[in-house]
């Protein structure tokens, strides 16, 4: 029986209870004492499903004829020019592309003839990398695929997941993988272990670990089949491949490097925790182990500049049968010799019984202000934050997450969740919701990348008559005497002691904030007919009616965002993100004029990268600056936003009669004569 059909068991027919009056403490008495005769979690960590966006993979094979005596390619151009030289040697596609023009051009035009010519067709990932857009970039790979290159048809996956096509996407990456390119191995085995863009299957991505590890010595893959096995109660397997993966990574620079950029270390603490599991009997050790790592449905917010295809498994699916894995002669001796010894024992992890001194749980209520206004301002949305790390309770809310949204869902509410272990992108398990991205929330919370515990508390708000240690549910309280005060919000204490039973308190959880009234917001008018668009002389944008009186506050966008409004403005056809890159000179125009920066050009460069998420993330800042200065109107902010889909123009529909521009000099009816 799933979570959510427990759940509403509990509250059928006869079996509702009213929440109790009784104080917390009372509820929290029993928990206390009961605290010390409790095991700790041990967290294990594992490299997740936004791994799978992290880069793609090229043929460098090529590159031989270049740099080889007997070569294909007179070199000698290319080696006057230090910078472009070492660029081709180390290959460094960023380098390349800032290097000089005319040898770059004719760089390119050699890979041409290689592939062309010489049937190296490896070269045309290499033409890929230097692509212009992104449609050049699946061209060019797609041609390297089609010849059996294993990195193309890699690629070639990448960019048909991200666009949506699982099934030819899948195809692509498969193959790939089989011929044994590393990255296509390891996105697959991620995607069979937690359902990213395949259905879960524990014992293929066994089967693709163990070639990453045969093959290629894959330092992340010893770590995720190692936690694959501690969750399959095998840990003296794991530690064998824990301790390897450890030997990888000693002395060896690189690879410290790309663990730190990709898990913060977290992974080179499994061995430790491992060994500390080992020293209880078999049947405890799988109820203290945690496994951490992003779930398959977060799969936009953790991709900072490429969006992690979208999973397979439905949200709100009963999590897989545990893994049994299949093939005695990779497991340790002891893991089988302990396993017979315990013959048929099912190992089911079961929660310690507490009996609390009444059925009920109450969830007291205080008062509380946020520090700023534009974290959040949605009374159905309810953020998960705790004072200090409670591991029984983040377990289980990191086990039920898909299940929990939906419960919270069926009461009009979205969960979002926000554990205090979260200290960066690389551990952050929570704040997805369905509809609704809490993006401003994100921000704030990366704006501080070395945020310690307290500080994490203190981003969102200071509360002295707060317990000293507590977790709950911060929700948005709006003032029904003024609404347009954002700071003022409730936060809803929930339980926290190991040995709670935490389907019960979520239950009445859900329960209880099912009686909280939503209030109302006040009736909201209609703008008129012919509200136009008006850009004063400080670039600042405002609605005004006909009469130029105006009808909202200044819509205040970041300087980026708005010189790529401006940009679209401008051109009445629109434009489509992936040729974003062709409107540069006009971008940058508009940045200098708006910005007091002196070096603006890796903004620019940012933004119109056909790889990285930033146009997406300007125009979705555009939209809700629109949506937020319309916040007391009906009307949606469609006519004057940029309207569009990922591979169609974005287009401002406004007619651009109903566009007042004051500022003197450059317009965005005249850029042309500025350029």
């Amino acid at each position: 029986m799933s979570l959510i059909d427990k759940i509403s068991k509990l509250f059928g027919k006869g079996n509702k209870k009213a929440i109790s009056a009784a104080p917390i403490t009372a509820v929290e008495e029993e928990p206390v004492r009961t605290q010390e005769k409790l095991q700790p979690l041990y967290t294990f960590y594992t490299i997740g499903p936004d791994y799978i966006t992290w880069r793609y993979p090229i043929d460098t094979t090529p590159l031989k004829e270049f740099t080889d005596f007997l070569g294909l390619i007179d070199a000698t151009p290319y080696k006057a020019n230090a910078e472009f030289w070492n660029a081709i040697k180390d290959y460094d596609n960023m380098a390349l592309q800032k290097c000089d023009e005319d040898l770059l051009e004719s760089f390119k035009s050699d890979l041409r003839n290689l592939a062309k010519n010489h049937k190296l067709y490896g070269a045309y990932t290499l033409l890929g990398s230097l692509a212009d857009t992104s449609q050049d970039l699946y061209d060019y790979f797609f041609l390297a695929a089609r010849r059996g290159i294993k990195e193309g048809m890699v690629t070639c996956g990448l960019e048909l997941l991200r666009d949506g096509q699982t099934a030819k996407g899948r195809e692509w990456m498969e193959k790939g993988a089989e011929l044994g390119e590393e990255i296509g191995m390891m996105n697959m085995a991620i995607s069979y272990e937690h359902g990213t863009f395949t259905p879960i299957d524990y014992n293929k991505a066994a089967y693709f670990y163990r070639r990453l590890i045969k093959e290629h010595k894959n330092y992340f893959a010893y770590i995720n089949l190692g936690v694959m096995y501690v969750m399959a109660n095998y840990f003296h397997t794991a530690l064998s491949l824990f301790k390897k993966a450890n030997r990888l990574a000693d002395g060896n620079e690189d690879l410290q490097s790309d663990i730190s950029n990709i898990d913060g270390k977290g992974t080179l603490t499994n061995y430790e925790s491992c060994k500390q599991l080992l020293t209880l009997p078999l049947e405890e050790r799988i109820k203290r182990a945690v496994a951490q790592y992003h779930s398959p449905e977060l799969t936009a917010l953790f991709c900072r500049n490429n969006i992690s295809p979208a999973t397979t498994v439905p949200a709100y699916s009963e999590p897989p049968a545990r893994w049994i894995p299949n093939d005695e002669s990779e497991i340790d001796s002891m893991d089988i010799k302990e396993h017979k010894a315990a013959l048929t024992t099912t190992l089911v992890p079961q929660k310690p019984e507490v009996k609390y001194p009444h059925d009920d749980f109450v969830f007291p209520i205080y008062d509380v202000q946020i520090r700023d206004e534009r974290i959040m301002g949605r009374q159905h949305e309810l953020v998960f934050l705790e004072k200090n790390v409670h591991a029984e309770l983040n377990q289980f809310i990191q086990q039920h997450i898909g299940q929990l949204r939906e419960v919270f869902r069926r009461k009009d509410y979205v969960f979002v969740y926000l554990p205090t272990h979260a200290q960066n992108n690389k551990d952050l398990l929570g704040s997805y919701s369905d509809g609704i991205e809490p993006r401003n929330m994100l921000d704030l919370w990366f704006s501080n990348k070395n945020r310690t515990e307290q500080q994490y508390w203190s981003a969102f708000f200071s509360e002295e008559h707060l317990p000293a240690d507590c977790a709950g549910f911060l929700r948005y309280k709006p003032n029904r005497d003024n609404p347009d005060d954002r700071y003022n919000y409730e936060y809803i204490l929930f339980p926290f002691q190991p040995g709670t039973n935490w389907e019960k308190a979520f239950s009445y959880l859900v329960q209880f904030v099912g009686t909280l009234p939503f209030v109302k917001s006040r009736s909201k008018k209609s703008l008129p007919r012919d509200t136009m668009l008006l850009v004063d002389s400080d670039y600042g944008i405002y609605l005004v009616d006909s009469t130029g009186n105006k009808l909202t506050e200044e819509i205040k966008m970041p300087i980026l965002s708005k010189a790529l409004y401006f940009t679209l403005l401008h051109h009445n056809e629109g434009i489509a993100i992936k040729y974003l890159s062709d409107y540069k000179d006009e971008l940058q125009v508009w940045y200098n004029a708006l910005s007091n920066r002196k070096d603006t050009k890796q903004s620019i460069e940012t933004l119109i990268d056909p790889t990285n998420n930033s146009a997406n993330e300007k125009l979705s800042r555009i939209r809700k600056a629109f949506e937020s200065a319309l916040e007391n109107y009906e009307d949606a902010p469609d006519d004057f936003i940029p309207v569009g889909k990922k591979t169609q123009p974005y287009i401002i529909n406004l007619p651009r009669t109903r566009i007042f521009w004051q500022p003197e000099g450059m317009s965005v009816f005249s850029i042309q004569t500025i350029l």
